[in-house]
């Protein structure tokens, strides 16, 4: 900048001296000039070149005020652009972390099972209309697959999540517990009131209704329903889910009984498989 600076004052002085040497030429081939005219001049040459020494002084500013914007700007993105980056990489060890936790409570819950079990990792999940039901398909070690068969119990750390439906190779398809054509033997883990899990089915909705419970028995909002293991390949005592709501039909013997399950269907990433 001070280069610059430089070499406008240089340029411009020389302007003026130049200017100086031809009116004091012209001066001596006219003599009768008067010298107030000279010294008016070499005031206002004066006074010029002082103004234009201001005016470069505020242009080199104005300049070096530009770029030390644009250096401050260029430093504000590389900043940003690493910040950036340190989330991305602090995101990605809490997502690993996270997955850790999930494998760990998993496998806990793997061993606390007495029968054989097989680990699976879900790939997608998709819904049907025509039976607005929801299906994952899982994928296993290949040499275990041949040991998979429909009807297999599917669980997770939370609880049930339904049962082998199709099998196709490595891979599998699963009728989760709120399908329509899913049922299984349940009691209530407070009473001990046995009745039937099936699922409702619903649109976009994860409910299931306990069926066969007589009104005069003691169920209430909160209480747990459990797997009682009879009549069906699903061990005994794996959390199903919650009632959420409890109605008296004065028109039948049985109340309506809506239980949300425990399993996080929308979030289901590892599961197990009963090798009954």
């Amino acid at each position: 900048m001070k280069i610059r600076h430089r070499g406008i004052d240089n340029i411009l002085s020389v302007v003026l001296l130049v200017s100086t040497l031809v009116w004091f030429r012209n001066s001596i081939n006219v003599p009768q000039e008067n010298d107030h005219i000279e010294t008016a001049i070499l005031y206002s040459s004066s006074v010029m070149q002082s103004g234009v020494h201001r005016m470069a002084d505020v242009v080199t500013s104005v300049w070096d005020r530009y770029f030390w914007l644009v250096n401050v700007e260029q430093q504000n993105e590389k900043l940003l652009q690493e910040n950036l980056h340190i989330n991305e990489q602090i995101l990605l060890m809490n997502n690993q972390k996270n997955d850790i936790a999930q494998l760990e409570k998993l496998l806990s819950f793997k061993q606390s099972i007495s029968e054989k079990t097989i680990g699976a990792r879900v790939l997608y999940s998709s819904l049907n209309t025509h039976f607005t039901v929801v299906q994952i398909a899982i994928e296993y070690d290949a040499e275990l697959s041949h040991q998979i068969d429909v009807g297999f119990p599917v669980l997770s750390s939370d609880g049930i999540i339904g049962k082998i439906y199709k099998v196709y190779g490595n891979y599998s398809e699963v009728l989760l517990a709120t399908d329509p054509r899913f049922s299984i033997d349940v009691f209530v883990e407070r009473t001990g009131d046995r009745g039937i899990l099936m699922g409702q089915g619903k649109d976009h909705a994860y409910i299931s209704t306990m069926k066969y419970l007589e009104n005069d028995k003691d169920i209430r909002k909160g209480d747990r329903l459990i797997t009682t293991g009879v009549g069906t390949l699903f061990p005994k005592n794996i959390a199903v889910g919650e009632v959420i709501d409890v109605r008296i039909q004065e028109d039948t013997l049985f109340q309506e009984i809506l239980v949300e399950p425990f399993a996080k269907f929308s979030l289901l990433d590892r599961v197990i498989v009963v090798i009954p």
